[in-house]
């Protein structure tokens, strides 16, 4: 193992010294042209072990114009007369030799940008850090250009911030084009709508433009797209509250997130179109097919709105806050009116939207109140056993409504309640089991769960 990583230190000793001789060796006016230098340059690396040293033929004339800190440096050397040795130069202590070597080399260049081109961000991060360090003005304004014009990886992010924040003050105009990209302006251009929103009003905008999509392909991926970032924004919210608890801070943090309240007025409007839909589906059931909507296209405006709806459940519960939405959907007792005028193929696709929140509330994901918990089962539970052979077909397309997992989701719900909730309930669905057979959820375990409490357990048995 040692002698391994031995050959692997010595390859990359290797491998720098051949990057090194290249910069050298590489003709650029009198760069490194030891019959015209009049300064010897050595670079020593700040490695201990297996460092590097350097050195380099220049020219005052070309070090003084370039930066100030050469200029300082060898302000005394130009006020002597000059003799035929060169003046040496030693700068110890250097983080990367060849990244040092570089930036000195592109003193002797007349064009910046053409050169950086042939770099990538890592490595002008790299000659931008050593520009800054020896005030070498005209490197570190073509390393922002550079910076400012071509695409960075998020993990270089970090590494930009806080390089170029430092320089904001010297180089305003540049250094805030570069920071642009990573941090909002005080004072947003009114050209841009979108920049005249605050952060919250962002993520609703973008919640909202998911609903009202009309291109199904392109709501599907929008979707799982606008989850993940509300889902990273609630984590980072998290972290920070566990961070600041208890500790005596003024700092704020800049991590938003889309409100209860806008969730749920989207929820409403999208149970206004769904409860609208509806109401189209059953007048057309009483008009001549001649001059009714398509019922293909309303069902699929019926399952687009179920789909909405089922998403913002989604970001409620991780949330922690859909105790509300299982209210409002108990209480739709006119849409479940309408849902049994209807057949099933153009119906089923609401009891998606009880089987998720059964199954939020038989994991202890949504924490709703015994009465709410009664009655949404009261307005939705036979609607949902009406369509549960429809919803099996569903099954294969969303991941929490195969069989198994919408049957554990109503057991629990049911064991939740009252025995004598209970006892109604298991009672009728027995008899619609029997006679449905696998076109009605399996409710087994909670019977038998029921059963043990009333009549073998003795627990909660009234004395006789």
């Amino acid at each position: 193992m040692l002698a391994q990583q031995q050959q692997q230190e010595s390859s990359k000793q290797e491998s720098l010294q051949e990057r090194v001789n290249a910069i050298l060796s590489c003709p650029l006016n009198t760069f490194n042209d030891a019959s015209t230098s009049d300064v010897k340059l050595t670079l020593i690396s700040r490695d201990v072990v297996g460092g590097l040293t350097v050195t380099v033929h220049v020219h005052t004339r070309v070090l003084v114009a370039s930066s100030r800190y050469f200029a300082a440096k060898l302000a005394y050397r130009q006020q002597q007369v000059h003799t035929a040795a060169p003046y040496s130069v030693e700068i110890s202590d250097c983080e990367d030799v060849e990244i040092y070597l570089l930036t000195i080399r592109l003193m002797y260049s007349s064009d910046f940008k053409r050169m950086l081109l042939h770099e990538n961000v890592q490595r002008v991060l790299a000659i931008l850090k050593v520009a800054s360090a020896i005030v070498f003005e005209a490197a570190i304004v073509a390393s922002l250009e550079y910076l400012e014009a071509v695409p960075w990886c998020e993990d270089e992010e970090e590494k930009i911030f806080c390089l170029v924040s430092q320089l904001q003050n010297d180089y305003p105009s540049v250094a805030g084009s570069v920071l642009g990209r990573l941090v909002r302006p005080a004072r947003p251009s009114v050209d841009n709508d979108f920049s005249l929103l605050q952060p919250e009003e962002v993520l609703v905008k973008l919640v909202r433009c998911v609903i009202k999509a009309t291109d199904e392909k392109a709501r599907r991926e929008m979707k799982p797209l606008v989850s993940r970032l509300l889902r990273e924004n609630t984590a980072a919210l998290a972290s920070n509250k566990s961070s600041t608890a208890g500790l005596n801070t003024t700092a704020t943090t800049t991590v938003v997130d889309v409100s209860k309240e806008s969730l749920y007025d989207a929820c409403k409007e999208c149970l206004q179109e769904l409860s609208d839909a509806f109401s189209r589906l059953t007048e057309q059931q009483q008009q001549p097919a001649s001059s009714a909507q398509a019922p293909s296209l309303v069902s699929a405006a019926i399952a687009r709105h179920v789909d909405n709806i089922q998403w913002l459940a989604e970001l409620l519960i991780d949330r922690g806050v859909a105790e509300e939405l299982v209210h409002i959907w108990s209480r739709e007792s006119q849409l479940a009116a309408m849902h049994r005028l209807l057949p099933a193929m153009q119906r089923h696709e609401v009891s998606r939207i009880t089987a998720r929140l059964c199954i939020g509330i038989g994991r202890g994901q949504i924490m709703a109140p015994q009465q709410v918990r009664a009655l949404l089962l009261a307005t939705w539970l036979e609607p949902l056993m009406d369509d549960f052979s429809w919803m099996q077909r569903l099954g294969s397309k969303i991941t929490f409504l195969d069989k198994k997992t919408v049957e554990e989701g109503l057991c629990q719900t049911i064991l939740t309640l009252s025995l004598e909730e209970q006892r109604s309930i298991l009672m009728s669905w027995f008899e619609k089991f029997s006679r449905d057979g696998d076109n009605c959820p399996n409710l087994q375990r909670a019977f038998e769960v029921w059963w043990r409490r009333t009549f073998a357990s003795g627990i909660g048995r009234q004395p006789q």
